[in-house]
């Protein structure tokens, strides 16, 4: 990763494209393995819930 990152920045890539970059790769590459293996440990996704999460996102 650093040789890569190293690469690209000197070739005139900026920082903050290379981060949105990495995260988007990252995500792809995480996200299956995370729907596929937890899928029975999470709970549902109730109204409570939700407006939990809604509550935090703005407070936040």
């Amino acid at each position: 990763m650093d040789v890569l990152s190293k690469a690209a920045l000197n070739q005139g890539m900026s920082n903050y494209v290379l981060v949105v970059y990495r995260q988007a790769v990252a995500t792809i590459v995480i996200a299956p393995f995370a729907t596929i293996f937890d899928k029975k440990v999470r709970p549902k996704m109730t109204v409570a819930i939700f407006t939990k999460i809604m509550v935090l996102a703005l407070l936040e």
